[in-house]
């Protein structure tokens, strides 16, 4: 890497004919693991690890005059707080690229190599783990600077969906989406030099945190190593052969300058690892399972970790911004600020507690406030109030149930109108109408005796239910559509 280099001894060591067996023990090391500098030609993940944070690096264009290798370095600043904040998780990794974007350090080019769409990987993503991708750009707008974090969460073969029993209907829902730009920040040129600085004295280890005689680190191939312990800003690593082992600085923090507050960002990243990781505790049979987790990580614990974490993105998200008066005035910019209110609404429809699904309308109905243009995010909140309200306190066969799946059917009607080919929410749309047709039907027979009659609203919902099921046949593979 320019300006700073972060290699592993073990290829010195070894010899180049060795370098894959070091890669295939890497990916199979023990929790909290990480490592720096892997080629983006040969991307790299911890297969122990439950979830693994990749970080490429940040462009700059030619024409933005930066300090040279700035983009990598600040790769480095980024993974090495992420892999501090998500190290009391358990089985977690973080993993920094190095590579320029003609060389194939693209976050499209990355991931399809680590979810083995293409060649190339080291080492690939296991199915069901998770994967939060981190890269960005720095570029000019009316002569001033601007650093723009893009993000992108997955489980590798897991359709990222929730699924919500209410009574004996069963409702699907999923985030508006995986992926999207961070709203941009102004930064300064002292800043990138800033970074630069903190990156040179981050390739130091120390024999304690309040060492005065620090180490370099090794500079000739890509360093991994383990976290053994963290005090504050400082972790205790150990090279994975064990060669070397010390303390390092992992945050670039001062009384002047900390990363986080220039890039908000770090904290729904942190978010994201927590809902991936609460995810896989839920996880089927058949798909990879969490294991050795915190022991204070129930699903419960998990959903307040993630609460702490995009509570605090939330507040301090358009610190910087290009435009804080109108922070959400463009769509990416909404989907940077809703998209993190409906994981918090997601885990709490997860979580076994009672009031948690209260908390879930709260923020899935927040989320839709900013992402009103969004099928998933009226589809999200209608499961969310029906998963609050449940099946409510009138017996089978009251108007007002009947009346509550009606106005959840319509709601999802226009969800759908929205984007009218999405799998989870024609799959919701069907469950509300039918829902709606028989508690419409069982409120109209509590009132007299026989099969209930046929009614207009009984032959509309019978009539939309009918249409819904042929589009769903429609939209499923070889079905027509």
């Amino acid at each position: 890497m320019r300006g700073v280099g972060w290699r592993a001894i073990a290829g010195r060591a070894i010899g180049i004919g060795g370098v894959a067996a070091v890669w295939v023990g890497l990916a199979a090391a023990p929790a909290r693991a990480a490592v720096q500098n892997v080629p983006c030609a040969r991307p790299f993940v911890f297969t122990g690890a439950d979830v693994n944070v990749v970080v490429l690096p940040f462009s700059a264009p030619d024409e933005v005059r930066v300090p040279p290798g700035v983009g990598e370095q600040l790769a480095v600043l980024v993974q090495r707080e992420v892999m501090l904040a998500i190290v009391k998780y358990g089985r977690v990794g973080s993993v920094q690229l190095a590579g320029r974007p003609e060389q194939g350090c693209t976050p499209e080019a990355v991931l399809a190599k680590l979810v083995g769409e293409q060649p190339g990987a080291e080492a690939q993503l296991r199915p069901g783990a998770g994967l939060v991708l981190v890269w960005g750009r720095i570029y000019t707008a009316e002569e001033h600077l601007y650093l723009q974090t893009y993000v992108r969460f997955l489980r590798r073969g897991v359709e990222e969906t929730v699924t919500v029993p209410v009574g004996t209907v069963r409702l699907v829902a999923r985030p508006s989406a995986q992926a999207f730009a961070c709203v941009p920040r102004r930064i300064e040129i002292d800043d990138l030099r800033r970074i630069h600085d903190t990156a040179s004295r981050q390739a130091l280890v120390f024999d304690s945190p309040d060492s005065t005689s620090p180490r370099p680190l090794p500079t000739d191939g890509a360093f991994s190593y383990y976290v053994l312990e963290t005090r504050g800003d400082w972790m205790h690593i150990r090279e994975h052969s064990g060669t070397v082992e010390g303390w390092i600085r992992a945050t670039a923090s001062s009384d002047t300058w900390m990363l986080r507050d220039r890039m908000a960002e770090l904290w729904f990243v942190e978010g994201a690892v927590v809902y991936l990781l609460a995810r896989m505790r839920e996880a089927p049979p058949g798909v990879a399972q969490a294991r050795e987790l915190a022991p204070a990580s129930g699903m419960a614990a998990l959903a307040r970790a993630a609460d702490h974490t995009m509570e605090a993105y939330r507040s301090q998200w358009s610190r910087g911004a290009l435009d804080e008066a109108g922070a959400v005035s463009s769509p990416s910019a909404a989907l940077a600020l809703g998209v993190p209110m409906q994981l918090r609404a997601m885990l709490r429809l997860l979580a076994p507690s009672a009031e948690l699904p209260e908390a879930a309308h709260v923020w899935s109905g927040r989320a839709l406030e900013r992402l009103s243009w969004s099928a998933d995010a009226e589809s999200l909140h209608v499961v969310a109030t029906l998963a609050a309200t449940g099946t409510g306190p009138e017996p089978q066969g009251s108007p007002a149930l009947a009346a509550r799946w009606r106005d959840a059917q319509r709601s999802m009607r226009r969800a759908l109108s929205l984007e009218p080919t999405n799998p989870a929410v024609l799959q919701t749309l069907e469950a509300t109408t039918a829902a709606a047709l028989r508690a419409t039907r069982a409120a109209i027979q509590m009132k007299g005796t026989g099969p209930p009659p046929d009614t207009p609203a009984t032959r509309e919902l019978s009539r939309q239910l009918d249409a819904i099921r042929r589009l769903r046949a429609k939209a499923q593979p070889g079905g027509g559509g």
